[in-house]
């Protein structure tokens, strides 16, 4: 091998990025009708920077409606009431489109493990869409 090849290899592998690290699956699921239908399917990832993430992916749909929010539910799915869930539930923020790919970031101070279940709500009226159990 010519030196000049070596050289352009070896700088070439010194400089490389490093591989990203695969991100942790720590929960996934599909929706499971309560009042309307929701389509697609959801994960909560562990990344490298410490950040946990909800994410919906590009096949989700639903109704569109007044007030809706994502909450943890500390609940399963089968004992969550309508007009107890957003009293018993930490919110994670409004729903950001009735359909397609989002993402929603889990406070770092929340113990995943004290929540049962993930839910789309409607405070204002305290209408429960939907939601799935946390299966690990």
């Amino acid at each position: 091998m010519k030196r000049r090849n070596f050289l352009a290899i070896a700088t070439a592998a010194l400089f490389a990025p490093a591989p990203a690290r695969a991100e942790e699956i720590l929960a996934r699921g599909k929706w499971t009708k309560v009042s309307y239908a929701i389509r697609g399917e959801w994960e909560i990832v562990a990344r490298e920077d410490g950040a946990r993430i909800i994410r919906f992916d590009e096949n989700f749909k639903t109704r569109r409606g007044p007030d809706l929010k994502v909450f943890l539910s500390p609940d399963p799915l089968a004992e969550v009431e309508e007009g107890s869930a957003a009293s018993r539930s930490f919110e994670i923020g409004a729903l950001a489109a009735h359909r397609g790919a989002q993402q929603y970031e889990i406070p770092a101070h929340l113990n995943l493990a004290d929540y049962r279940a993930l839910l789309i709500h409607c405070k204002s009226y305290a209408h429960l869409w939907g939601g799935a159990d946390l299966a690990r």
